[in-house]
């Protein structure tokens, strides 16, 4: 009989597939071996040589014959990886920084070593060595940096790659993408306007598995850079493609809550981005991606989840009120009126913390808002067709007198609120006009109040003396100077009126800067820095000398943040355009000198050198 013919392949003396062919011809068995286990030795050639399971079953079936697996060259795969760390050094020089011709450099590079793209992934999937794989995907990443994606596409090595059970193949492929996203991905996925029919299909296909690779938790967080520079590289063509948005929807749905978060925080990012805009947040909208991250979540039993249904409508709630966003938390039965019948609900028992933690929340995300957002103020109180934010914010400070009172942490809550929104002269006076019962409650707090209490009360105070001068925050016209003057005036006279109530420089702010308690020290400091950038300010704290004489003097603080708090006052003053006209040239002089020595300057002590040393 004749010998076998032998393989082309080092790890297997014969070639198995033309034995098999061999047996059928010539006979039934070939050196004791039978027909179908000549079909055996066939297929699992064909599968991955490091499968140990069919190594072992291959050695048994040959265990007959002089046939031999041999056992890994560890000299072969030595030479292997010295030769990968040839070709990514070079490959790496050759792309360089600022070289324009590296792509014609690499390709000339990959065709002189008969190199191509193909071999580096077979070795990926291979995995001789943990070093060799590392190599493999350099190269990969350097090739595809240098020349782009289009030649993986082209023979559907990004489609196998999303594919592939292994971990460390797909996560090399959605790097891939993401690093190629400003060059390639805009038209590997998306684009639909050139190119056959069967390219379209890949472009869809590839954005769709990368997509699913978000359900992956092993490389769900490659697959959401992928997809976020996909958005970032074309954002009107992924919001038009409904098959992945319809995928996206699906996941959302799904039971599993870890994929529902993932699907959630990718939605974030990308409505959010600045790439997003308007018609997006409707494609995103009308596919269905909308409605289960904001409305579902807030009618949760679950606290965690009402949570965090509360912190991504904050992302969305500070945006002007003509948008997208903002017009759909603002319909009725919406968002805005959910948070608000959350902060309006009555606590059956001091213990409900689940409930006391969610109108927390609620109230903190009003707060956030009215600071970052004041012009939603007037959009959001004044509209009819849906329940007010501050009405119930404010009920629940006035109820501080009934028994039992709120929880402690939900009253320094409202009261952090209201010092937010009081805090420009829309929100003033809007609180002013509506709830100016509430601003007694905060100055009772600052005065009676303890611990906690009274520190969050004076943080409070603080914003509203801090109020800006800037005519964008008025309700009238920019050209109405007399109307924005006036205005101004107003709220001057509502802030004097609070800093007598709760004692002025000497009853108020005296005390407090002096308590040993360090958080109330620097609030009293912040909202001395307030008031005495305002010419009402200065007036108050040229009549109060022994507030003067505390603060020029270094000796009575050791503290270093209060003292820098305190330099904070001294630059206030110095920096205010009216304090040569109100503050004594004398007194203005010590200022001064204070601004310039510094926060923490020391008067220079004499030493008296004695004779004996």
């Amino acid at each position: 009989m004749a010998d076998l013919p032998r393989s082309k392949d080092p790890d297997f003396k014969y070639d198995l597939e033309s034995t098999f062919e061999f047996a059928q011809m010539v006979d039934f068995e070939v050196f004791g071996i039978t027909f179908k286990e000549w079909g055996d030795i066939s297929k699992i050639s064909k599968q991955k040589k490091n499968d140990r399971f069919n190594t072992r079953k291959l050695k048994n079936i040959t265990k007959r014959t002089r046939m031999t697996v041999p056992e890994e060259n560890e000299h072969d795969l030595k030479v292997l990886e010295r030769r990968l760390s040839e070709i990514s050094f070079d490959l790496i020089h050759l792309v360089g920084d600022g070289n324009a011709n590296s792509a014609q450099d690499v390709s000339r590079y990959i065709a002189d070593n008969s190199l191509t793209i193909a071999y580096f992934v077979g070795l990926v999937i291979d995995e001789p060595s943990d070093l060799v794989v590392d190599l493999a995907c350099k190269c990969i990443t350097t090739i595809c940096a240098a020349i782009g994606l289009v030649q993986l596409a082209a023979q559907g090595l990004i489609d196998d790659g999303l594919r592939h059970p292994n971990v460390r193949v797909r996560k090399l492929v959605l790097e891939l993408l993401v690093a190629s996203a400003d060059v390639d991905v805009s038209l590997l996925f998306l684009a639909h306007n050139f190119g056959t029919k069967t390219e379209c299909k890949l472009r869809i296909g590839v954005l769709e598995l990368t997509i699913d690779c978000l359900a992956m938790t092993d490389s769900a967080a490659s697959a959401h850079a992928a997809l976020e520079a996909t958005f970032k590289a074309a954002p009107t063509a992924f919001a038009k493609n409904q098959p992945a948005l319809g995928k996206l929807a699906k996941l959302l749905n799904q039971p599993d809550e870890r994929i529902r978060l993932r699907v959630c925080s990718l939605i974030c990012d990308l409505l959010s981005s600045p790439s997003s805009s308007d018609a997006i947040f409707t494609d995103f909208e009308n596919a269905g991606l909308v409605g289960p991250l904001f409305l579902a979540p807030l009618s949760s039993t679950d606290i965690m989840t009402r949570l965090n249904a509360i912190e991504i409508i904050s992302l969305f709630a500070d945006t002007a009120p003509e948008s997208a966003p903002f017009r759909y938390l603002s319909r009725p039965s919406g968002a805005f009126e959910k948070i608000s019948a959350i902060i309006s609900q009555r606590l059956t028992t001091a213990a409900n913390l689940d409930a006391s933690l969610a109108q927390s929340a609620a109230v903190a995300f009003y707060a956030r808002l009215a600071k970052s957002n004041p012009s939603a103020l007037l959009t959001i109180e004044n509209s009819a067709s849906q329940q007010s934010l501050l009405s119930p914010i404010c009920e629940i400070l006035l109820a501080t007198a009934l028994i039992p009172p709120p929880p402690p942490d939900l009253i320094h809550a409202c009261l952090i609120c209201l010092g937010n929104v009081a805090s420009s002269v829309v929100g003033l006076s809007l609180v002013v006009a509506r709830h100016r019962a509430a601003l007694d409650v905060l100055v009772e707090a600052a005065v009676r109040g303890i611990g906690a209490t009274k520190i969050v009360a004076y943080q409070s105070l603080a914003c509203i003396f801090d109020q800006p001068a800037s005519a964008a925050l008025f309700s009238y016209n920019s050209g109405d100077t007399e109307n924005t003057q006036q205005q101004q005036q107003s709220t001057d006279s509502v802030c004097i009126q609070l800093f007598d109530d709760i004692g002025g420089c000497l009853h108020g702010i005296f005390p407090a800067v002096k308590s040993v308690e360090q958080a109330l020290c620097i609030a009293a400091y912040a909202c001395l820095k307030a008031v005495a950038d305002k010419e009402w300010g200065l007036k108050q704290l040229r009549d109060s000398g022994q507030l003067i004489g505390f603060i020029l003097d270094r000796a009575t603080e050791p503290r270093q943040i209060v003292k820098e708090w305190r330099f904070s006052v001294v630059e206030a003053v110095v920096n205010n355009k009216m304090s040569k006209q109100i503050l004594p040239e004398a007194l203005f002089n010590r200022f001064l000198k204070y601004a310039r020595e510094g926060p923490f300057y020391r008067e220079p002590v004499p030493l008296v050198m004695m004779e004996s040393a």
